[in-house]
């Protein structure tokens, strides 16, 4: 095996702080519902950035609630994420990424009385850490505008 080996004068040891000794939880999802690879069922698609970002947040909650033994604490007598969460991705997702996000802070302040007493409080609350958007479409009035500069 690799530790302790020694070789040719080089010598490789295991190192006990490596990534590779903790668990990395990254969870793909394919989002919205429609487009890469992902699909329903019923053939019901949202159809606005509401019902992407209400569809998102539904799953997100469903999937800390399943694995709560892994993602949930509790603080302040509300469940609440118990790991940094970031948001990655590409092309559209310069779009999707930010409106998600700002989705979920948005539900995460839902804290008042009036929004626990109607139900439209959280009862996960998903703090986000950060986003890393490549190639994002952000702006397509402008990033169209620039194709004629660009291609000519």
């Amino acid at each position: 095996g690799a530790e302790g080996g020694q070789r040719g004068g080089w010598r490789i040891d295991i190192n006990p702080n490596s990534w590779h000794t903790t668990p990395a939880w990254v969870l793909y999802v394919d989002q919205p519902v429609g487009t890469g690879l992902s699909f329903t069922q019923k053939g019901t698609y949202a159809r606005n950035d509401d019902q992407v970002n209400a569809d998102f947040h539904y799953f997100l909650m469903e999937f800390v609630r399943f694995y709560d033994e892994f993602f949930l604490g509790e603080e302040g007598g509300r469940k609440v994420l118990n790991r940094r969460l970031y948001f990655s991705g590409e092309s559209h997702a310069g779009h999707y990424i930010p409106s998600m996000m700002s989705y979920i802070l948005k539900r995460n302040d839902a804290t008042t009385a009036a929004a626990a007493a109607e139900a439209a409080a959280p009862d996960v609350i998903i703090p986000i850490a950060g986003a890393a958007i490549g190639n994002g479409w952000v702006d397509p009035y402008n990033q169209y505008s620039a194709s004629t500069a660009a291609y000519g």
